[in-house]
């Protein structure tokens, strides 16, 4: 089972990073298969994440936008899909759901409730990982 994580596992706050190229088309305000993009709320190595609104559902909602690069390999692309089925099928309170996965404007996307603060209160880790958590 492949570990999908939180939304900001794995990335660097605020704007910019190393695919700041990936977001120079997706702007605050900007949309992409029925998102409207809010906020970039960080951005790692695969993928930049966002804060948007749903337009069909009127919800919030994580997005992470996967490298262009990425969406280019084959192989990436048939991983992506089973792994975003694998992880839609999921039906745990302790782990965010993922509500579509898709392809938009030659862009691989993840649309996944949005999370706001952290959660370190309800997670059954060591309290020396818990305070690395709490310190960011």
């Amino acid at each position: 089972m492949p570990y999908w994580g939180t939304v900001n596992d794995d990335l660097q706050r605020g704007p910019g990073g190393p695919l700041a190229t990936v977001t120079a088309g997706f702007t605050a305000g900007s949309r992409i298969a029925g998102y409207r993009l809010e906020q970039q709320i960080g951005a790692g190595g695969m993928a930049v994440v966002f804060r948007a609104a749903d337009e069909r559902l009127d919800r919030r909602v994580a997005l992470k936008l996967l490298s262009p690069a990425l969406s280019a390999d084959e192989a990436f692309r048939q991983r992506f899909i089973r792994e975003s089925r694998a992880a839609a099928a999921v039906d745990d309170p302790h782990i965010i759901p993922v509500y579509e996965a898709g392809e938009a404007d030659g862009v691989l996307f993840i649309a996944m409730r949005g999370r706001t603060g952290r959660i370190t209160s309800t997670c059954r880790i060591s309290p020396s990982a818990r305070e690395r958590c709490r310190r960011g």
